[in-house]
């Protein structure tokens, strides 16, 4: 991959409350991966999605683990609540 072929490309997906990453391809070329003998053709401005960066609430992570079976022990976050990290049992 060269990659001056590439721009980063980033956005916000807010259907799917996520974040995700990857390259623009700059203009329409091919990459050789030669272990696979693969040739991946790339369109110009299509993306390679390279990174999925997903945002949880609160509220979705208990709604989606207790519909799993699991029940919350413990919730902390950082003092702007921005991150979080929490235990849970199987209930």
């Amino acid at each position: 991959f060269d990659r001056k072929n590439f721009a980063y490309d980033v956005g916000y997906n807010s259907d799917e409350t996520r974040i995700e990453m990857g390259l623009r391809a700059l203009r329409a070329h091919s990459v050789r991966i030669v272990r696979l003998e693969l040739d991946v053709a790339f369109a110009k401005n299509e993306v390679m999605r390279a990174e999925i960066s997903t945002k949880f609430s609160k509220e979705g992570v208990t709604s989606e683990l207790g519909d799993a079976g699991f029940a919350g022990q413990s919730w902390w976050t950082d003092d702007d609540g921005d991150y979080a990290l929490s235990l849970w049992r199987r209930s």
